[in-house]
């Protein structure tokens, strides 16, 4: 998350390219020749921030 919050477009293809090994979701937007790893980068970021934030919603 540091790279994508960052601005640092090459960590976060990096990151992209670790998250779309466990997450189908992402690889499968990633495959798409008309998506910019830009906007994807961007789009998935707060998913991952409510992942980390969910379980102190949830109180646990």
């Amino acid at each position: 998350m540091a790279a994508l919050l960052s601005g640092n477009w090459e960590g976060s293809v990096t990151a992209l390219d670790r998250l779309a090994s466990w997450r189908p979701g992402v690889a499968e937007k990633a495959a798409n020749p008309n998506v910019e790893l830009h906007d994807l980068v961007l789009s998935i970021l707060p998913d991952l921030v409510l992942e980390d934030v969910r379980p102190e919603i949830r109180g646990t």
